[in-house]
């Protein structure tokens, strides 16, 4: 039997040309090779595409239209009665339009985290006649500075400046000199503070003050005088401070400036050190009309209570729109509310250990007093919630509180 011999190679002789024939051969083999691979990933790839791809929602749907059959409708032309018959129309519904308070915007989300917050029933049932915080304008306060915020746990382990039996009043320290009119906003001033904090407040005698030529200037722009506000609460305030004060605020009738880049400011409070000082400089023309006296009361409060909140170490509100938000000029301060937020209301109660309704009821029969009627409804509406949820067991609340039972032991001792 005989065997296969492998092949044995031929003495043929070599040539160039057949040299550069097999090279060729073997390229066209390579590059069809090549392209081939080439192809079969591509169609690969779309097929997997084509079957993953999912297109987006249309962005340009046509406006929603709906039919309404009108009434017969008599028409009367030179004494002559004609009845006209419409037949159905078809009605466009224009889509509502975004406005420029809608959409995200730098710090919603985190803002809408704080917002959703789980409180106690009662505070729970009070965000819905609270608005969330809107989108800031250019010039709003939001726009220009980045704040995180502060939550209700976040409040109770910042060791808070609160009132106990050591410091249980708000001191007001008129600065400079007041007119009849000012005075009596004074009164108003400090009526309002203590039925917003449930604590006692003594209006002090005007302090008449030097204040030297560094910590004074001339406004740019207004051309009136300003006082350094740090310059009030170091060398003016803090020395006078009494012992038992919760917060010792000073008033001045003279604008305020924090400082080189600033225009000025409403008010200045201290986080830590129980002092505060605001301006009412810019809050209108008292007795010119009774519109104009009601804007000066609302916004004198209004910046009392603010910068009072900020003694109790509130921080600024990113989550609803609150009397805690920070503001940066006249028209975001009237479009910010007097009342808190169901968040910063909970720490102010938590702080004061005040009765809610009570307290509501209190503020609404001022409000109406002195004619801030939109306040007083809103004071009323709220306490009609807290009424109606004030059975409800507080187990959320007392979760909180058990948990962070550590931190609130030690919060009553942090004062200076």
């Amino acid at each position: 039997m005989q065997t296969k011999q492998p092949p044995t190679q031929t003495d043929e002789p070599w040539s160039e040309e057949a040299f550069i024939q097999t090279l060729q051969q073997r390229k066209r083999r390579v590059f069809a090779w090549g392209t081939g691979s080439t192809l079969l990933a591509t169609t690969l790839f779309l097929y997997h595409a084509h079957l993953t791809y999912s297109p987006p929602p249309p962005t340009n749907k046509r406006p929603q239209t709906h039919t309404i059959p009108h009434k017969k409708h008599t028409t009367t032309h030179h004494k002559k009665h004609t009845t006209t018959h419409h037949k159905k129309q078809r009605i466009t519904t224009p889509t509502t339009k975004k406005t420029k308070t809608d959409g995200v915007w730098p710090g919603y989300f985190r803002s809408r985290r704080l917002a959703a917050e789980k409180l106690s029933p009662r505070y729970e049932a009070l965000k819905i006649i609270h608005n969330p915080k809107k989108r800031p304008g250019p010039s709003d306060w939001l726009s220009s500075f980045t704040e995180p915020g502060q939550s209700f746990k976040q409040y109770l382990v910042s060791s808070p400046v609160r009132r106990n039996e050591v410091y249980n009043n708000i001191y007001i320290q008129p600065l400079g000199t007041f007119t009849k009119q000012q005075r009596t906003l004074l009164r108003h001033t400090a009526r309002y503070m203590s039925l917003y904090f449930c604590a006692p407040v003594v209006l002090k005698k005007p302090l008449s003050v030097y204040i030297p030529p560094e910590a004074k200037r001339t406004n740019p722009h207004t051309k009136q005088t300003q006082w350094h506000a740090g310059y009030l609460l170091r060398y003016v305030l803090t020395p006078r401070r009494p012992v038992d004060t919760l917060a010792y605020i000073g008033f001045t009738a003279t604008d305020l400036w924090p400082g080189s880049g600033w225009n000025f400011v409403y008010g200045l409070a201290s986080l830590r050190e129980r002092i505060g000082v605001w301006s009412m400089a810019r809050n209108g023309t008292l007795g010119r009309s009774k519109r104009e006296t009601r804007m000066a009361l609302r916004r004198t409060i209004k910046i009392a209570t603010h910068e009072t909140g900020h003694i109790l170490s509130m921080k600024h509100c990113t989550a609803y729109e609150c009397n805690m938000n920070g503001v940066n000029h006249q028209k975001e301060s009237d479009t910010t509310p007097l009342a808190l937020c169901p968040i910063c209301l909970r720490k102010l109660i938590w702080n004061t250990k005040c009765d809610p309704k009570k307290r509501f009821r209190r503020l609404e029969r001022f409000s109406k007093k002195h004619g801030l009627h939109k306040e007083a409804t809103f004071f009323r509406r709220s306490a009609a919630f807290f009424d109606k949820h004030s059975k409800t067991p507080l187990s959320e609340e007392l979760r909180i509180l058990r948990k962070y039972k550590f931190f609130l032991r030690s919060a009553g001792s942090f004062q200076k």
